[in-house]
């Protein structure tokens, strides 16, 4: 006890209301959490918004249930071909842009270059 010794009686009375008030507070939610139903494991629910027309059209004519599926099958892989030449199209890009700046960089060493002095001329 040579730690409590040291200290004044308004800390050790401050550090016993911290810990009666922790005790407490998990006391509390022990029986909160404890009275709660088993299938109701989350503490947060997120609402999202569902689409009026969400429903699935299980009663419609098995043609029309195929067509979906291949509406859906076809639409995914529009999605995939897209992004993959969208990705294409960046490495592109990012290719013209190095092939730029070499190009910069050659006009301005072939101009100091050309200069008998070394230095390029302002314009």
């Amino acid at each position: 006890m040579g730690l409590f010794n040291q200290s004044g009686g308004m800390t050790i009375a401050i550090l016993v209301g911290i810990a009666l008030v922790t005790g407490w507070l998990l006391l509390r939610s022990h029986r909160y959490l404890s009275r709660r139903k088993a299938d109701d494991a989350v503490l947060v629910r997120t609402l999202r918004p569902q689409p009026k027309n969400s429903r699935h059209h299980l009663d419609a004519d098995p043609s029309v249930l195929r067509w979906e599926v291949e509406m859906h099958e076809i639409a995914r892989e529009l999605s995939a071909r897209l992004d993959s030449k969208m990705g294409a199209l960046q490495a592109l890009i990012a290719e013209a842009d190095r092939a730029a700046a070499r190009l910069e960089a050659a006009a301005r060493n072939a101009s100091v270059a050309s200069q008998p002095d070394g230095h390029p001329k302002n314009q």
